[in-house]
């Protein structure tokens, strides 16, 4: 997930990350469920009644859940949340009657709740260089895989209805993580940071209304059809369809909309990548790093990846010798942690997911499909030898910016940061490696 970041994070200690860890290893057993054909406002007061522990530690702990508070107590801050709240009524009264169940049940006030549904939104009006981080993506034609990024917590839970089962985060809408939805229909996010001042829809109310599109024709022209208040990356994809899409949302420029089935490879982390309308704001050099090191896994193979443990090697990855890890772990340079990593295997129907590092010999944890329109567990499924259907080419990432430089075709890539302070260099089966530039 697409999750908010401090650039003072602390550092957690060796042990308290463990515990953390040990904490992350129940979340996909912590399921919040909506009984069959309950109303928006029903189906949110059930999840907050059965998550309500979850949700009040995390509002009463959270940084920037506190930040977030002080501000809509300012006259500025409860003008805007009053005019974000008038927008999202008139605009999605539905997933608004959702929030009111979540906030009734779980004893949270319900402007807070709100507030932090649009949280990145709101507080980029407070400080303009508040960075949105979180979540890898990594493509191979009809197999994509995806890390969920965030900062360290045992907050989050799953919610199933007879709609969809997603990765969702205390006290807000589910939709802004992976999922799967009764259509077959698959999501996964990155972290997109996008601000033009003006009040707008919350990326988190775009999210939650892909769940419910039953089509991917319905859920593209839903993230282009409307009035951005920030900025989004969706991986969207259906069952038994041979289309993947890369959406770029932004509140600065009109939606981005590439079939990336046609790629043989593509790697999506937190910066913009379509194209260079959109400034360079976010978890760059993370991203940098994390981009790097998934294109050394193309060029320095014997063969490029195509199986479904090619990419559960690739999103394991910890090798990146300054510490921006593909799998990440809290550490000194990069605060946030990974919590699942989820493969969406289009051809096969199946959605399997991971809550530890998926290193040689690790089994999913769960393994997700749809029949008969039910959203069911899969049994007895050991997909880790599964293969993409083949193709030809390469492109793992465009960034036609003038501070960045792509070579596409035949292997060679090479990316110069931003602020000018490092290169990365990768050729196929080549030694070149990171140059550091002083």
């Amino acid at each position: 997930m697409p999750h908010t970041s401090s650039r003072f994070a602390i550092f957690l200690s060796p042990l308290l990350l463990l515990l953390t860890r040990t904490t992350l290893a129940s979340i996909l057993d912590r399921i919040a469920t909506c009984s069959p054909g309950s109303t928006p406002h029903q189906c949110g007061s059930q999840v907050g009644l059965q998550m309500k522990t979850q949700i009040n530690h995390y509002v009463n702990t959270n940084d920037s859940v506190s930040k977030l508070r002080d501000f809509i107590e300012t006259d500025f801050g409860s003008t805007l949340l009053s005019q974000y709240l008038d927008l999202h009524t008139s605009t999605f009264p539905h997933y608004i009657s959702e929030i009111s169940g979540l906030s009734t049940s779980s004893n949270t006030p319900f402007n807070l709740l709100f507030a932090i549904n649009i949280q990145s939104e709101l507080l980029l009006h407070l400080d303009n260089d508040y960075e949105l981080t979180g979540c890898s993506d990594y493509h191979v034609r009809n197999l994509w895989s995806h890390n969920e990024d965030g900062p360290p917590s045992s907050d989050t839970y799953m919610v199933k209805t007879d709609q969809y089962i997603a990765f969702t985060y205390p006290g807000q809408l589910s939709g802004w993580a992976w999922s799967l939805n009764r259509h077959g229909i698959c999501q996964s996010i990155n972290a997109l940071t996008s601000y033009n001042g003006e009040i707008g829809i919350g990326v988190n109310f775009l999210a939650r209304s892909l769940l419910d599109a039953s089509s991917l024709d319905e859920a593209i022209s839903l993230t282009k059809n409307i009035n951005n208040g920030g900025g989004q990356h969706f991986n969207l994809g259906q069952f038994q369809n041979p289309s993947i899409y890369s959406i770029e949302t932004s509140s600065l420029t009109p939606t981005s909309v590439l079939n990336i089935s046609k790629k043989t490879h593509f790697f999506h982390a937190n910066i913009y990548q379509h194209n260079d309308a959109n400034p360079i704001k976010g978890d760059v050099i993370s991203s940098i790093h994390r981009l790097s090191r998934a294109t050394t896994h193309f060029t320095q193979s014997e063969n490029p990846p195509t199986s479904v443990s090619d990419l559960l090697n690739i999103m394991s990855d910890q090798s990146d010798p300054f510490n921006y890890y593909i799998y990440r772990g809290n550490n000194n340079v990069d605060h946030d942690v990974t919590f699942t990593t989820t493969i969406f295997d289009l051809k096969n129907g199946m959605v399997s997911v991971w809550d530890e590092r998926t290193v040689e010999g690790v089994e999913a944890r769960v393994v997700y499909g749809v029949k008969n329109g039910e959203i069911v567990v899969l049994d007895n499924v050991d997909e880790r030898n599964f293969t993409s259907d083949k193709g030809v080419g390469f492109e793992m990432l465009t960034l036609p910016i003038p501070n960045y430089v792509y070579l596409g075709m035949g292997g060679v890539m090479v990316v110069m940061c931003f602020l000018s302070k490092c290169k990365f260099t990768r050729k196929r089966n080549g030694e070149k490696g990171y140059e550091l530039i002083t």
